[in-house]
């Protein structure tokens, strides 16, 4: 289960409607904000694949300036499998790749 820290930008004037928007989606949880329109937030979702589709979600509310990754842990994620068949490439952290 990949887990994010975003910073959310957005108009000055807009951060309140944005954080109250923010607040209403499932796998957003709201840490702060301030009078520059940066609202702090941590992301959680199944997978990277719903990760991405969250974050594409989120750009697409029309108060949403952008969001920016600031932080990603990824540790449960599976980077031995591929969406199409297998075909991505083993992670450098992967068990049984590393020398002792």
């Amino acid at each position: 289960m990949p887990i994010a820290g975003v910073v959310i930008s957005v108009k000055p004037e807009e951060t309140e409607e944005a954080a109250r928007l923010l607040t209403k989606a499932a796998g957003i949880e709201i840490h702060g904000s301030d009078s520059q329109g940066h609202i702090v937030a941590v992301l959680e979702a199944e997978s990277l694949k719903a990760m991405e589709k969250l974050v594409d979600c989120i750009n697409a509310l029309p108060p949403i300036l952008n969001v920016g990754l600031t932080y990603i842990n990824t540790e449960d994620e599976d980077f031995t499998k591929s969406d199409k068949g297998g075909n991505a490439a083993p992670s450098p952290l992967s068990p049984g790749r590393w020398r002792v």
